[in-house]
């Protein structure tokens, strides 16, 4: 268990510090006022406002994972939809239905998207274009439904699902909710960061370790804008990182599973059970199994010529497997030197992640 909470040590220091720096930019207040200042814009007419709504929360959800910061948007969101003779529940759908849409198809949400990509070992932020075309297609679908549900309850009060509802108790906003020129500031500063990653990974290699980094650096620079002293940076960042224990404990503990099954050598006793159940098969196939029973036996053996399907990698992974198969069997060689081979100089820690997450290391 400690060994594989070792070697999750990298995701797990991330997950922390995110958490604490999230915490430190809702500290700032910073999130509330740009998130009630939109909400305020918004409401010229029914449509303007559920659009902006699925916008904004969507874009949240997309980026960093917000959620629990649109609560005390609620009571808010819910007046304005009485003032437009509509309901709470075209409210409510305005904020949790793009939330979840948001989130799963999550395209740099640090709290799923990249934690689930450094264990799979596939290049951060990879994909994200893929998955924003599929949360637009699905915005589009709620929008119509939340839409016609508004369109429907303004012509017909009594055809409301809430119509019975009392609406005089709620959340209660912040007390503070200026978008002052110092909160714009972090703002920018917290985007710039997250737009400065996503071209690193992109085009440099750049993993946890920069991302950590970028992390820090935005949370810092936010803190001095807002003009937050040391003890109170502390005892916020500590804040945020306690509420990330439970996710970083199942990212440790997945690990350690990980771990055992490869120690106790029970992947191998898998692997010899798959390879068994092959029997009967194509000769072809049967021939694959051969060798690579023998290869478990400890047979020396070239198995480059055997076709592989990667088309489930991402690009950059399928460079690296590539360039890894050219290299003969036997040869020592470096994640760097592996890394430069694949095009991608400097590289050398996604490429070690890529490795780790081999689909297929038998045979690559």
């Amino acid at each position: 268990v400690t060994k594989g909470l070792a070697d999750a040590q990298d995701i797990i220091f991330l997950i922390f510090i995110v958490g604490g720096v999230i915490e430190i930019l809702r500290k700032t207040g910073a999130i509330d006022a740009a998130l009630h200042r939109s909400v305020h814009h918004l409401g010229h007419s029914p449509w303007i406002l559920i659009l902006g709504c699925f916008a904004m929360f969507s874009a949240g959800s997309f980026t960093i994972g917000m959620g629990e910061e649109y609560v005390p948007l609620i009571p808010i969101i819910v007046t304005m939809t009485l003032a437009m003779r509509m309901d709470a529940v075209v409210a409510m759908g305005m904020v949790w239905i793009p939330y979840g849409i948001g989130w799963g198809c999550a395209g740099i949400n640090p709290f799923g998207v990249l934690i689930a990509q450094n264990i799979a070992g596939v290049t951060l932020t990879s994909g994200w274009e893929a998955r924003l075309v599929m949360m637009l297609a699905f915005l589009a679908l709620g929008f119509h439904h939340v839409y016609r549900y508004a369109m429907k309850v303004q012509k017909d009060p009594s055809a409301s699902y809430v119509a019975n509802v009392d609406y005089s108790s709620g959340f209660e906003t912040p007390d503070d909710i200026q978008l002052t020129r110092s909160r714009i500031a972090i703002l920018l500063v917290f985007f710039l960061g997250l737009a400065f990653f996503v071209w690193g990974a992109s085009n440099q290699g750049w993993f946890i370790t920069e991302l950590n980094t970028i992390f820090f650096a935005i949370g810092l620079i936010s803190a001095a804008i807002a003009r937050i002293g040391p003890g109170e940076i502390s005892r916020t960042f500590l804040e945020g990182c306690a509420k990330m224990v439970a996710p970083a404990l199942i990212v440790g503990f997945a690990r350690a599973i990980a771990v055992v099954l490869e120690d106790g050598q029970i992947i191998d006793s898998i692997v010899m059970s798959i390879a068994g159940a092959l029997e009967g098969f194509p000769a072809e196939v049967a021939a694959i199994r051969d060798r690579i029973k023998g290869l478990l036996r400890g047979k020396s053996d070239d198995l480059r010529d055997i076709p592989v399907d990667l088309s489930s990698c991402s690009a950059f992974s399928r460079q690296v497997l590539r360039a890894l198969r050219r290299v003969k069997p036997g040869t020592v060689i470096t994640y760097g030197e592996l890394a430069a081979k694949a095009g991608r100089p400097g590289a050398a820690r996604a490429v070690g992640r890529i490795m780790g997450a081999n689909p297929v290391p038998l045979i690559v």
